[in-house]
């Protein structure tokens, strides 16, 4: 939880609006953080604000199905052109993904179930996502979300000034298969500014199908994401870190 604090008091210097809580599949939140106590601290959720060293990606649950594999994790680096190794870390639920136990890494590339142009073998966008390309991650990989296709180059470039990401999409087959609650945590090298979006959708049990090949988004700018945001000043630290003790003070209360 420490290694978070510094990256945690970006929130209130960078662009970003704290909304309330969607009823996401996937969250993603920073490492040692469920979504429930991550909210309750105050943090802001539309993105959320993970570490450059890692993330959580937890399923959140949107009515008790399982979560379908594969699942599709986009990662957009502004700075880096590799795609980054995720070594798995703690887990709940999880033995393995991708056949990889804690301590191994899973790599960009895999199953593409969702359809979409990205390159499966590689994991590798042909191009750099910015304007002059599209205006959607979604489109531009080629997914077909069930909501709005609101992970865009605007609220990216607006919450962040930069003009140019390489996306960079990972399969992801949890065994087991995910429940309500389960989540798996990601030891990795991100640069400041970049976004990380989960994408997948509940098992359809009762029709054996995967969504149709839609992935499941909401109709706001920034759901499913995480990003890695600036460090402030050491004078803004101090004023941030003060909120984020009293915050938790007021989690650690309610949950008493």
């Amino acid at each position: 939880m420490k290694r978070f604090v510094l990256t945690l008091v970006t929130a209130a210097l960078v662009a970003l609006v704290a909304t309330p809580a969607h009823a996401a599949l996937i969250r993603l939140t920073p490492t040692g953080f469920t979504p429930a106590q991550y909210e309750a601290a105050g943090f802001p959720t539309d993105p959320a604000i993970i570490g450059s060293d890692g993330f959580r990606l937890t399923y959140w649950g949107n009515g008790g199905e399982d979560l379908a594999n594969p699942v599709m994790l986009i990662v957009a680096l502004p700075t880096a052109t590799t795609a980054p190794a995720l070594t798995v870390g703690d887990t709940s639920g999880v033995t393995t993904v991708n056949g990889k136990a804690e301590g191994e890494n899973v790599t960009a590339g895999g199953t593409n179930i969702y359809g979409g142009n990205w390159d499966p073998s590689t994991g590798a966008v042909a191009n750099p996502f910015n304007s002059t390309i599209k205006g959607s991650v979604y489109d531009f990989i080629g997914f077909t979300p069930s909501g709005n296709s609101s992970e865009s180059y605007a609220n990216w470039n607006k919450a962040t000034g930069i003009t140019s990401w390489n996306l960079f999409v990972y399969s992801l087959s949890f065994n087991p298969t995910m429940t309500q609650g389960d989540y798996v945590e990601f030891a990795t090298s991100l640069p400041i500014g970049s976004f990380v979006v989960g994408y997948g959708c509940e098992a359809l049990t009762t029709s054996g199908q995967n969504c149709s090949g839609r992935g499941t988004t909401e109709s706001t700018p920034f759901t499913f994401a995480g990003n890695v945001a600036q460090v402030p000043e050491p004078a803004s630290v101090t004023l941030m870190l003060s909120g984020i003790g009293m915050a938790f003070a007021r989690a650690r209360r309610r949950r008493a």
